[in-house]
This record gives C-alpha cells, structure tokens and sequence, in this order.
C-alpha cells in the first residue's frame, strides 16, 4: 500500500534541530483512500485536507490522529469525482476536482455547492470541468483556477461566476491549455502548462508572453511539459517537468529578457548588465562577452571591437563598478578580469589557479571602503579577492559551507562610533550561510571571518 508521511519538525533547547517522522495511515484497509495525491494545511482546524484517489475528499487531524470522509454531492451517482486542490477561506473550504468542476464547502454546517463551467453543444462537460489547481487572486479576491483543458479561468465568489483569461498568444501548441501549477511573485503570478511557461498580471488579469522549448538554443527550458513551481526565497524560479526534470529560473542571469540588436535576425541574451555612465549600459552576452548600449542611439556595439579589450573572455556571468569606476567581471571559466576605462586598459587575474571552479564566478560584492572583492564561484567557494596585492583567501566546505557551489553574494555595511560591522550573505548550492566581518576602524585589520549558519545580524 501507499502511505504518506509528514515531516514534523520539533525545536529543542539550544535551537538545534532534530527531525523524526511520523507514519499515519487511514485504519480502513483501502488502497484508494491511503493514496494520496494532494495535501493542503488548515491552519485554522490544525489539520489537512487530503486529496485522494478515492471519489471526494479526506480531513486528517494529526493530533487526534482521525481521518473524516467527505463525497462530493453531484446529480449523476455514476460518475467517479475525485478532490484535484484546494483553497481555505474561513469556514470555507473551495475544491476543485477532476470533471465535476469548483465545489464550495462550509465547514460548520457541511453544506456544499457545485459550480460548472458552461459547456457548448457537443463538448464534453467532464472534459470541460477537469480543474487541476486553484489559488487566491490577492490584488482582486478572486480565485483563479488552472483547468487541464481550457486555460485558466477567474471566479468571483460573490456572484459565483466563471470568467476565462485568455492567453496572449494562444496559437501554436494546444497543450498551453492544460495548466499544472501555480507560483505567486509579487504582482504576478507564474503559470506551468504542458505548452510552456507564462506569467499572469495579478492587478489586470492579463497574460504575458509564453517562454517555450526552443531546440536550437541551448538555454530555454528543456521540455514544455510543465508540472511544478516554486519560487525560493532568493527569487529563483525552480520547474519541475514531466520528462526533463528540473529546470531554474535565475532571475539575475537567466536569458531573459532577450536584448535584441539592430540586426533581426540575430538575438543576443543579456546574464549581467550594470550602467556606465547616463549614457551607456554595459551588458554581457552569451558567448559574445560584453557590449556597450547607447541608451539614446538604441546601438549596441561590442567591445571586443577595441584593440585594447580584445581579450575579454567571452563568457561573462557577472559585472560590478568599484570605487574607482573600475568594472569587475566574473567569467565562465576565465578568471576575474577588469576593465579600466579611465587608461584603456584590460587585466586578467585568477585565470590559471586550481581547482578550476575558482574560475569560474558568478557573483561579486566590493566590500565598502577597501580593496576587498567578495567573489562567489562555482565550485571553488567563496574567495577574498584584494585588489592591491592580487592575494586571495578560499572558503568553502572546510570553513562550514556545505557546497562550493556559491551562486551569489551580497552584503551590508554599518558605521558606528567604535566598530565597523560589515555583513556579508552567500547563497550556496544547497545552503545560506551569512560571514560576520569585525574590524576595528584604527587599524583595519581583518579578523578571520565567523561562518554563521542562519541569517543572524552581526553584533
């Protein structure tokens, strides 16, 4: 038999965590009813609400370890409706199934309420009324439903009515209607289809535009059949698919947006850009290194063409302007390289070190005030970079991290009257790690750096 288990996680004295699980399992000896396919926490009743391959709908209190089956109240007893998601509003539990369209039930006095979406002569009414996801509309209150064949749909609990969303460009692949899931982002909300990733405006109800496979570049998604989203707390977008495992959506250097130049009928994707002058941005384009944009001309020109920066790598993964105007650029695979604009002039450093991951840098912070570089690498750790004498420090699993994989680094600076407490976040492969750096402001000297395992504040 299948069973499900649910993680609990329990905090004992000195913040330690030590997690146990715990099997629970319906006492009746039905596969279909321990086969769980859904489960929504209900924070208001402490418990779950379980979607099963059972017909209805199962509310498991895990205190009282209880199990309570409910079936959806329709007027053809023949067919099989089984519970797909849900959404809590208060004593309102809203369900969506597969063929039996939204039902509404209250959960003091038991009443349930079905809604069907209006089906056209000749349409199949199960067909129509498959809904898979559901999800609260926070900009309008109201709930938006992904169906697995017509698109996604508003509707407004007040007047109860069905509203469809149509996309901005719905030709080409059919399989854009069926919708998987769902993944809030400030005011928009991502939406998976088996046709391709788009984002819905939550404040106009509006459709962006489709982000599908494309087989002749190397850095769209890998397969349109989407089943999953979850936006991290870094902003990152992870994908699950049905055939191609996970794709990532890194919003700070992903290929979108796509920068396209004068010439139509070639596009180049921006991963890094960083401002000039009012002028000039300076964008990085895959394998085409960097490039200078005239904001007013619209005119892109690569800067390559220079005899002086011809040796700029053509991988370029991050850029950041120092104090003195420098621009700092992490490389795929060449080191670190900067460019002098003031003298014209190209240096290359951490080109040839081992292990070859530190050549590799995805992400720069200059600490403030001094001649610090932060660089984050992929696979060679974190690394202080000083700009003056050209040493270098690595931290990575030695000093605590539990990848050398760093995808990004920031951090914070603070002034006060007897210390300088600088802040410095790194966002691993599979961790988040925080590095408090005290000096004092007399002699700036730099303590060895204290690796800290969540996000405390430096004191």
């Amino acid at each position: 038999s299948i069973c499900i288990f649910f993680l609990m996680i329990r905090r004992p004295p000195r913040s330690t965590l030590f997690p146990y699980t715990t099997l629970f399992r319906s006492q009746q000896a039905e596969i279909d009813l321990n086969n769980y396919n859904k489960i929504y926490y209900d924070s208001l009743r402490n418990g779950f609400w379980l979607a099963t391959n059972k017909m209805g709908f199962v509310f498991f209190n895990p205190e009282k370890d209880f199990f309570h089956e409910y079936n959806f109240f329709i007027n053809n007893k023949d067919q099989k409706i089984h519970a797909t998601g849900f959404y809590v509003e208060g004593d309102i539990i809203w369900i969506t199934s597969d063929g039996g369209g939204l039902f509404s039930f209250n959960v003091l006095t038991k009443q349930m309420k079905n809604f069907s979406l209006p089906v056209k002569a000749g349409e199949d009414s199960l067909k129509i009324n498959y809904l898979n996801v559901i999800v609260l509309n926070p900009v309008r209150h109201d709930l938006i439903i992904g169906s697995q064949n017509s698109g996604v749909y508003s509707f407004d609990t007040d007047l109860e009515e069905f509203k469809a969303i149509p996309y901005l460009n719905a030709s080409g692949n059919s399989e854009k209607v069926r919708v998987k899931d769902f993944a809030f982002q400030g005011k928009k909300l991502w939406v998976a289809t088996y046709g391709g990733l788009t984002t819905l405006n939550l404040r106009s109800e509006r459709f962006g535009k489709f982000y599908e496979r494309e087989n002749k570049i190397h850095y769209s998604l890998t397969t349109n059949r989407l089943t999953s989203l979850l936006l991290d707390a870094n902003q990152n977008l992870w994908i699950g698919s049905l055939d191609k495992g996970l794709d990532v959506y890194f919003p700070t250097r992903f290929k979108f947006p796509v920068l396209y130049p004068q010439n139509p009928g070639s596009r180049f994707s921006a991963l890094a850009m960083i401002q000039i002058n009012r002028n000039y941005v300076m964008v990085s384009l895959d394998e085409e290194s960097v490039a200078l944009w005239n904001i007013k001309k619209n005119k892109l020109t690569p800067l390559r063409n220079n005899p002086a920066y011809a040796n700029l790598h053509a991988s370029v993964l991050s850029m950041v302007r120092d104090e003195d105007s420098n621009i700092w650029i992490g490389t795929g695979g060449g080191g670190l390289q900067r460019v002098d604009f003031k003298r014209t002039e190209l240096k290359t450093v951490l080109n040839t070190v081992s292990p070859v991951g530190l050549r590799t840098i995805l992400s720069i912070y200059p600490e403030k005030g001094d001649s610090i570089l932060w660089l984050a690498t992929f696979g060679g750790g974190l690394v202080r970079y000083n700009k003056l004498t050209g040493q270098y420090s690595v931290y990575n699993e030695a000093n605590g991290f539990s990848s050398g994989k760093i995808f990004s680094v920031t951090g914070n600076n603070s002034d006060r009257s007897e210390e300088h407490t600088s802040e410095l976040q790194s966002h691993s492969f599979i961790s988040y790690a925080v590095f408090c750096l005290k000096k004092k402001i007399n002699d700036y000297h730099l303590r060895f750096p204290q690796l800290i395992t969540f996000s405390y504040p430096c004191t």
